[in-house]
């Protein structure tokens, strides 16, 4: 027995690692685990390959929906998933999984999944929809997303709320970071207001622009990929000496940046997706002990070693006081809530959950060794 984490059409790699990524990684080292990743098809039948991915305990199903994943239009593509189920399973039954629980993320319904094992059905809600009237639209789709689920997981208490208001009863399981690293040994010599994440429509480009300009003093960097339609507002940005915008970071680049940051920010617009938002970038600010300022977000303001402000005379009050009253003990405590608070540490609570419903047997468990032990989940 082990788990099915179907990912749909492939898993965007964004610079501070995905939920998904992340998550999968840790749940392998405890559970047989099959991710599945949609190669660019062929002309041919459907198909897929198994193969175990260097340096982590999990497994990737390389699927190839052959002709049928070049319908059109492209959201047919869908429903192909009944083609291609004997090709996955006879992969899975190779790799000595015969019977799985189904692992769902997002918005991946039921229509994504025909010819699937849905007996033991795991859904993790991980955002709202990112368009107006959201949390009505979310409501609505809760029911059909959780249809037959075992459990229903969700990255923020605001979603676990809305889904609850639509008769779903949904377990909070926050985002985390990866493993604690050792502290740079050189802290930026200009402090330094940093960002690492993508730059899309939660970013608020007007508030950071006129934080910016009142701090000449204080460099800022805005790293991530850069939504195309936020182009136009980025120039207000762009036009500042002070700030810089280099785009997309490796992940392999990722430590480096945050370790350059004297203070990381999240400067996310709000109201109900704000809200409903767990920003994976407060664990990644707090593992390399940097203090976090954040708009007024839900997730934010309910987390002690966050510090929150609304307009932009706050923002630049809140920043000048970080700056001047950070110390090595408040660094410790921002690196400590971060060891409690990785990806192992969720994958622990998770494996437990689904022991608990009978989504997987206790006999399909692995202990983790000495060195990956995590700490004691806390799971709200």
């Amino acid at each position: 027995m082990g788990v099915l984490f179907w990912s749909g059409w492939g898993d965007a790699r964004p610079a501070i690692p995905s939920r998904q990524n992340q998550l999968t990684i840790a749940l392998a080292e405890r559970v047989p685990l099959v991710t599945t990743d949609f190669i660019e098809p062929t002309f041919g039948l459907p198909g897929a390959t198994i193969a175990k991915e260097e340096g982590t305990e999990r497994m990737i199903a390389r699927i190839d929906l052959g002709a049928l994943g070049r319908l059109r239009p492209r959201r047919l593509r869908r429903w192909a998933t009944p083609g291609l189920a004997p090709s996955l399973h006879a992969v899975l039954r190779a790799a000595d999984i015969r019977e799985y629980a189904l692992f769902l993320m997002g918005s991946r319904g039921p229509h994504t999944t025909l010819g699937l094992q849905r007996r033991r059905t795991v859904v993790d809600l991980i955002d709202p929809p990112f368009v107006a009237a959201s949390r009505e639209i979310f409501r609505q789709q809760v029911p059909i997303l959780t249809k037959g689920a075992r459990l229903v997981t969700a990255t923020s208490a605001e979603l676990a709320d809305e889904a609850r208001q639509a008769g779903v009863e949904a377990v909070v399981v926050p985002n985390a970071c990866v493993e604690v690293a050792p502290l740079p040994s050189i802290r930026p010599a200009v402090p330094t207001v940093g960002y690492l994440g993508s730059l899309d429509w939660r970013f608020d480009v007007q508030l950071v622009a006129e934080v910016a300009r009142a701090m000449p003093e204080v460099r800022f960097v805005l790293a991530g990929r850069q939504l195309d339609s936020l182009q136009p507002q980025l120039r207000a940005l762009r036009g500042l000496v002070n700030v810089d915008l280099p785009g997309a970071v490796p992940p392999s680049d990722t430590t480096a940046t945050l370790g350059g940051f004297s203070v990381g920010i999240v400067p996310f617009r709000t109201g109900f997706i704000g809200d409903a938002i767990n920003p994976v970038k407060v664990y990644e600010y707090l593992a390399v002990g940097v203090p976090v300022l954040a708009s007024p977000i839900r997730e934010c303001r309910e987390m002690d070693l966050v510090s929150c402000a609304g307009t932009p005379d706050e923002w630049v009050a809140a920043i000048r006081e970080l700056l001047n009253k950070d110390d090595g003990a408040a660094s410790m405590s921002r690196r400590d809530f971060a060891s409690r608070n990785t990806w192992r540490v969720r994958a622990d609570a998770l494996v437990d959950l689904m022991v608990d419903r009978g989504l997987i047997a206790p006999t399909a468990v692995r202990s983790r060794t000495p060195s990956t032990a995590a700490a004691t989940p806390s799971i709200t």
